[in-house]
């Protein structure tokens, strides 16, 4: 009796000559195997892989799969989508675990008719987070409508936290037109996220509603969440834009702030205009701010809808006495207080925790702040432009390259612990392109941080200079 197993691997041999399993192949191919749960999620680790994710949509949109990204993709050189990963057939229903890794270069461009929904992931009902995506999102439909957001078109029931999208969104819709900076409908729950897009829509015969973080929104949550970028809404039977919402129609919306302009024009209906939303049912706002003096705009919603939404300008927007009474926010860089928002009195804007890994300026202080620690560097035989430098416990500190620290005749190699820190094994990790490294040497802990990283704060300290000589 022949071997099964051998039968069934010449079958599988010949089908794939015939290219009739190629779809199956290529996505085990193209990422590597996992099971897909949590503990053991397909890898995102080259822009390849993303690409797999995108081109294989029977096989990995709609499973509940896990995936995480290992690293940040430039996907420049991929070549433009045409769709997002997910649709209204087969929605993404899995996790996404950006892992704060960024995906940048990418252009999706969406030709079409009849109703599309386009993003990074074009319809979502699962969990996206802790993700950067900067790029271009566009859509066409003609004739049809357009949901476009940078991040997600329409986000149904599931969870966006942590994420950002920088870059350009615009839609055109014949019939209609839903284009938000981050997402384009939204009902899912979105906390501690951003988007600084430049954010079109455009209907030749329908309405269009334009808003700087979410186009539309049906709920049930948007929190803790800004919006830097311009909103534009032309539509020929109504429009609506604003800074932070195009329509807020319901789900609870709240300490959140936009500082972007926002425009409306119709040929016929309405067109409302709003420093938060272009139009909305104030009964799910809460704690809302826009900056008037960037935007030019003196209402909250385009509609006189305006409870709960509160213009400031911009020195007032730099204050953390605006926002101290309704938000959870420290007053100075003070990541452990737990807080998703931190603010530089009198410096600039509201900062999230979630993107924000140092302290955003050496005189962000305040009360509640970290007590500022003193590094000191030894420059061992060269010279630098500053002898100490400041932070706060817990954060990291980027410490000095050889344009600010130099000695004669010397390159930099990093910085250590140890003034007697073996310049071999320093070089060695410079070379072979290593991290920092913790050891014993001659009986002595000793740390080395090579040039042009961080180190993490804890106290004060003094740090040496470690020198090789130049070739």
């Amino acid at each position: 009796m022949r071997n099964p197993l051998r039968l069934f691997i010449a079958l599988v041999t010949m089908l794939c000559a015939l290219g009739v399993t190629n779809q199956v192949a290529q996505a085990n191919g193209c990422i590597t195997p996992a099971a897909g749960t949590s503990g053991d999620p397909f890898l995102i680790s080259t822009a390849s892989n993303l690409t797999c994710l995108y081109a294989n949509d029977t096989y990995y949109w709609h499973h509940g799969y896990h995936f995480r990204q290992t690293t940040d993709l430039d996907m420049s050189a991929q070549g433009a989508w045409t769709h997002g990963i997910g649709d209204a057939t087969l929605p993404f229903d899995g996790e996404y675990d950006g892992a704060s890794h960024t995906i940048s270069g990418l252009t999706i461009a969406a030709p079409g008719a009849g109703s599309l929904e386009v993003g990074l992931f074009g319809r979502s009902t699962g969990s996206i987070h802790d993700l950067t995506f900067s790029g271009s999102v566009t859509a066409n439909s003609a004739p049809g409508s357009v949901i476009v957001g940078g991040l997600v078109g329409f986000a149904g029931n599931g969870s966006i936290t942590n994420a950002a999208f920088l870059g350009t969104v615009s839609g055109s819709g014949s019939t209609q037109a839903i284009v938000g900076g981050l997402i384009g409908s939204n009902q899912a729950s979105v906390a501690t996220s951003y988007s600084t897009a430049t954010v079109t829509a455009t209907s030749g015969s329908g309405s269009a509603t334009a808003g700087g973080l979410v186009g539309f929104i049906r709920g049930p949550s948007v929190e803790n969440s800004f919006a830097r970028g311009n909103a534009t809404a032309t539509g020929s039977t109504g429009s609506a834009a604003g800074g932070l919402v195009g329509d807020l129609w319901r789900g609870n919306v709240s300490t959140s702030f936009s500082t972007g302009m926002a425009t409306a024009t119709t040929t016929g209906g309405t067109a409302g205009v709003g420093g938060i939303s272009g139009s909305a049912n104030t009964s799910w706002a809460s704690q809302l701010y826009w900056d008037t003096t960037t935007s030019g705009i003196s209402a909250g919603s385009g509609d006189g809808n305006s409870a709960e939404m509160f213009g400031r300008t911009s020195d007032q927007m730099h204050q953390y006495s605006t926002f101290s009474a309704g938000w959870s926010i420290t007053n100075g860089w003070n990541p452990g207080a737990g807080s998703p928002w931190g603010i530089c009195n009198g410096e600039n804007y509201p900062f999230l925790y979630a993107f924000t890994t140092s302290m955003p300026s050496p005189t962000c202080t305040g009360s509640g702040t970290a007590a500022l620690r003193t590094t000191t560097l030894d420059a061992n035989g060269g010279s630098c432009t500053s002898a100490t430098l400041l932070a706060p416990d817990t954060s990291w500190l980027r410490l000095p390259t050889g344009t600010q620290c130099t000695r004669s005749g010397y390159s930099l190699l990093g910085w250590s612990t140890s003034a007697q820190f073996p310049v071999a094994v320093a070089s060695a990790q410079v070379t072979r392109g290593w991290g920092a490294i913790d050891d014993t040497f001659d009986g002595m802990r000793m740390i080395f941080i090579p040039v042009g990283g961080s180190t993490q704060i804890s106290g004060d300290n003094i740090l040496h200079a470690v020198w090789s000589p130049s070739s």
